[in-house]
């Protein structure tokens, strides 16, 4: 399992400081973190982009196509696990600033596809 607990990196975290700042958490966790993302090919380890002698954490293309299924879990947890009262994030388009339309499984001609409606036969092999 890949311990992505937060989506920052989509957000333009980059430096070890900034992740432990916006976490929380200790060092030694938040680096076997990283570690672990990097050797899943989720992140890579870069030379900071402001030419300092840090080090960026940068997300691969594997990394930014979590991008929906983080945005699905978020509003999926919006929809169940907070009562109506309680504050909760919500995901927003990074050029206009307005919240992200709800993600829908569409069958291939363009249909909502229920769960009831969905089988797991004709399943691609694994990439």
């Amino acid at each position: 399992m890949v311990p992505f607990d937060h989506p920052d990196a989509l957000n333009g975290v980059r430096r070890f400081g900034e992740f432990q700042r916006s976490l929380g958490l200790a060092k030694n966790i938040l680096t076997t973190r990283l570690k672990t993302m990097v050797a899943q090919g989720i992140m890579e380890v870069a030379p900071a982009s402001d030419g300092s002698a840090y080090q960026e954490y940068v997300l691969t293309e594997k990394g930014q196509r979590l991008l929906p299924v983080l945005v699905a879990l978020a509003q999926w947890g919006g929809d169940f696990l907070f009562e109506s009262s309680e504050p909760r994030s919500v995901s927003l388009d990074a050029k206009n600033g307005r919240p992200l339309r709800r993600l829908e499984v569409r069958s291939e001609d363009g249909r909502l596809s229920a769960s009831k409606t969905s089988s797991s036969a004709g399943c691609e092999a694994p990439r």
